[in-house]
């Protein structure tokens, strides 16, 4: 990894890597991925320095700090609408209330379901049935290795009630990431929405819905969702329209 990225200078000792030689590679990945991209590893490089640094006493300089680190793009905010909802659904042939029966209407549920509760992709696919409870799923299996309760909505139970899975089948939906991707993008392509809805907006949408219609407190919100940083729960996952702002304050 370190020689696809840095080519001969993954051989340089950490004493000899200038900022320079830092510039040139951050320049190189940039034309290579996206500048997103590129601060994360030059943030995962520069910590690691940190602590050759501070820690180890390996080096007194921290060639990193010395150059610029890429900008990364404006978080992306986009919800889904109840025409794009409508849409993506439709495009999977399926039908809401409607038991799934076919690989692409148990995409079509997840769809649903992670605008209920918030839960992203893997999550979901990774659901086993044993950790459905009453009011609760437990996911084992998250983003940041901690084990995390997601209560459930009225409408969520509503469609935990609808699958009919195999009794062999520890899985809450027969999918596997990839299966679920090829579906799921397939679709988009089919219902022109490629380039402007991914399954991850259903994050945005399902967050900024548990505040206008259950009011819950950032606090517990985060509970739902996991974020152990409120403020990228807010900067990045609440996403009013203007609108919606104005109604709440003539409401206030």
């Amino acid at each position: 990894m370190l020689r696809k990225q840095w080519g001969t200078s993954a051989d340089l000792s950490i004493h000899d890597l200038s900022p320079q030689i830092v510039k040139d590679w951050r320049d190189k990945r940039l034309k290579a991925v996206k500048p997103a991209t590129v601060s994360r590893q030059f943030a995962v490089y520069s910590a690691a320095f940190n602590y050759a640094r501070k820690e180890l006493f390996l080096t007194k300089e921290n060639p990193f700090k010395e150059v610029n680190r890429p900008p990364e793009a404006q978080p992306r905010n986009q919800r889904v609408s109840r025409e794009d909802e409508e849409t993506i659904i439709a495009g999977l042939k399926y039908q809401r209330g409607q038991v799934p029966t076919k690989q692409m209407h148990y995409v079509a549920w997840a769809f649903l379901f992670a605008l209920e509760t918030a839960m992203r992709r893997g999550e979901i696919i990774g659901i086993e049935k044993k950790n459905v409870y009453d009011d609760f799923i437990r996911l084992t299996d998250t983003k940041n290795g901690k084990r995390r309760d997601v209560p459930l909505t009225k409408r969520a139970k509503e469609l935990l009630a609808l699958l009919d899975t195999p009794e062999h089948d520890p899985r809450l939906i027969p999918h596997n990431t990839n299966s679920f991707r090829l579906i799921w993008q397939r679709n988009l392509t089919q219902t022109g929405l490629v380039g402007k809805i991914r399954f991850h907006d259903t994050r945005h949408e399902a967050i900024t819905r548990f505040v206008h219609n259950y009011k819950l407190p950032l606090e517990i919100l985060s509970k739902i969702t996991g974020h152990e940083t409120i403020s990228i729960l807010v900067n990045t996952y609440y996403n009013p329209t203007a609108t919606e702002i104005a109604r709440m304050l003539d409401a206030a």
